[in-house]
């Protein structure tokens, strides 16, 4: 069962191998444990073509969204704010609102 195991795990590495090879960190005898070739780098777009698309990003009234992690998806609502406040209001005096912290779920009748 040893040598089943052995064998197994053997193959696995010898298959991943050259997996490795193609990326940009290789594994290394040193203190760090890596080497970083960047010129393995595999991709299709130019520096030029980037800096283009991150122009073109930057103009987009989304930008400020975008730096600070916020979707930019567009939601219209057909209630007003008035009525998602008087909603807001039902539900916080129903009996059931304050086991919303432990996640009981809130009945809405």
């Amino acid at each position: 069962m040893k040598v089943r195991t052995s064998v197994a795990a053997l193959s696995l590495t010898i298959l991943t191998l050259p997996a490795f090879a193609s990326g940009v960190i290789h594994n290394a005898n040193t203190e760090v444990g890596y080497t970083t070739h960047p010129d393995h780098a595999i991709t299709g777009l130019t520096r030029a073509h980037v800096i283009a698309e991150l122009q073109a990003a930057q103009r987009s009234p989304d930008w400020s969204l975008l730096r600070l992690g916020i979707s930019p998806t567009k939601f219209e609502s057909r209630l007003t704010r008035a009525e998602v406040l008087a909603d807001l209001l039902r539900a916080q005096q129903d009996p059931t609102w304050e086991g919303r912290r432990f996640g009981v779920p809130v009945s809405m009748n």
